[in-house]
């Protein structure tokens, strides 16, 4: 299993999620911002330190969450088996991390914790290719995973029309896909729904 890491500031929710996989996990990928700050650096050492610990080698990858290159490139790394850690704080290359999974149908096991740790999702991202998801399903869809829930004005701030966002969301309700946990509020369903 190859494990995806892209991190932000704190190293609490990788770990936690790494921790449970470890003896299944060959390579780990670390994703972090080009213009990382010093507080990035420290999460960087922090959760290296932690994979020699354990036994496992990181490899950072610096990408620009601001090219569309990044998703070909995280692309170019996923293997037959993915663990792709969430939570971590650092959600536009959580995004295009999800993204690249879609992308190339590969078999990727999301694990997001909450920011103060413990379990919080836990998602098959193979479950999804029995139907065909559009591009602006899969966009949504990511960003649902990602941050734990969606709403049609987040859609619409990503670029959607506001009838193009209600129409994704149903879809993706129609589909199974996304739950109404409240008004105006979609969350991903968990593979054991």
């Amino acid at each position: 299993m190859r494990a995806h890491v892209p991190l932000g500031f704190d190293v609490t929710a990788p770990i936690s999620c790494l921790s449970s996989s470890i003896p299944e996990i060959e390579e780990v990928f670390i994703y972090v911002p080009q213009n990382k700050n010093p507080k990035s650096q420290e999460a960087i050492n922090a959760l290296m330190s932690y994979l020699r610990a354990v036994g496992k080698s990181g490899k950072v990858i610096e990408v620009n969450p601001c090219s569309k290159k990044t998703i070909m490139e995280m692309a170019l790394n996923l293997s037959d088996r993915n663990l792709i850690c969430g939570g971590s704080g650092f959600r536009a290359i959580g995004i295009e991390l999800t993204l690249a999974c879609l992308f190339t149908k590969s078999n990727c096991l999301l694990r997001v914790s909450l920011e103060a740790g413990g379990p919080c999702l836990e998602m098959e991202l193979k479950e999804l290719w029995e139907g065909d998801l559009g591009r602006n399903e899969a966009i949504a869809l990511a960003y649902a995973i990602v941050n734990g829930k969606v709403s049609p004005s987040e859609l619409e701030e990503l670029g959607m029309g506001r009838k193009t966002a209600w129409r994704v969301l149903n879809n993706l309700i129609d589909k199974g896909y996304l739950v109404k946990v409240e008004r105006g509020r979609y969350a991903p369903r968990a593979s054991s729904e």
